[in-house]
């Protein structure tokens, strides 16, 4: 199911506006929401039904582009993820990533904790638009990135050139699995692949939602697709393509390496 995932370079501002408008659902969708919702907790009691924000349509204008969100719950999206295509109105959402660059020329990503809605996972720190976003009737999505890269990476991004890097989204990605909008920064970090992975883990356990982080150079990402068995997010491979083909090829080490 889904289409085609499409990277495009952001180029203009994002402006995330909200009304908290409900979808609309009739009773039948409710029920089945539910049942699902029911299923999905009984697997996994640790899950949350918290308010998620739906990407009800966008708006791309001349000077920038205008995201406007409604309200749904965490059920409502779960099913959208587990059900694509499904003739229920989907909780189409709008989230943050962010893939780091290490000095030592690593892209790195993470491992989804086991106890996660999508264990085993690998996928860039970042999570979807929340309330805890909204300020009036905007939301912002700088707060989310930087919130979520502090902590499920257990790094601060207020050094200049960080909260430089989180002003504007480096690609906007469409399509996939479920056409979720992916607000993807990539951002250079003054640290080798080690010391972001020892970052990491100085994190408690219990609240890593990565269970180890991942570097993969980019220039191995074809080796790393075909070998790597893990389930990962859509965009993960289209986005390591897309910054292998800024690397000269003439820098490839011997052999290929994820660690």
């Amino acid at each position: 199911m889904g289409s085609a995932v499409h990277l495009r370079n952001c180029d203009l501002p994002l402006c995330g506006r909200f009304d908290g408008a409900a979808p609309a659902l009739d009773a039948e969708a409710v029920d089945t929401i539910e049942a699902h919702w029911m299923s999905r907790l009984q697997a996994n009691p640790r899950l949350v039904r918290g308010s998620v924000l739906w990407l009800r349509h966008l708006e791309v204008g001349q000077r920038h582009v205008d995201l406007h969100f409604g309200l749904s719950d965490y059920a409502h999206y779960l099913y959208t993820l587990d059900n694509p295509g499904a003739s229920v109105t989907p909780c189409r959402v709008a989230y943050t990533s962010a893939l780091l660059l290490t000095t030592d020329g690593f892209a790195v990503f993470g491992e989804m904790a086991p106890w996660t809605s999508t264990p085993r996972q690998l996928q860039c720190a970042g999570g979807g638009l929340s309330l805890a976003d909204v300020a009036g009737d905007m939301v912002d999505i700088r707060r989310n990135i930087a919130t979520e890269i502090s902590e499920e990476l257990n790094l601060s991004m207020e050094a200049p050139a960080l909260a430089l890097s989180l002003q504007r989204p480096t690609f906007i990605k469409t399509g996939g699995r479920n056409d979720f909008l992916g607000l993807i920064h990539v951002v250079q970090v003054p640290m080798s692949l080690a010391g972001v992975q020892q970052r990491h883990a100085q994190l408690p356990e219990s609240e890593r939602e990565f269970a180890r982080l991942v570097g993969v150079r980019p220039v191995d990402v074809a080796d790393f697709s075909a070998l790597d068995d893990r389930p990962r997010v859509d965009y993960l491979i289209p986005l390591l393509q897309a910054i292998a083909s800024t690397v000269d090829s003439d820098l490839r080490p011997m052999g290929t390496s994820a660690r």
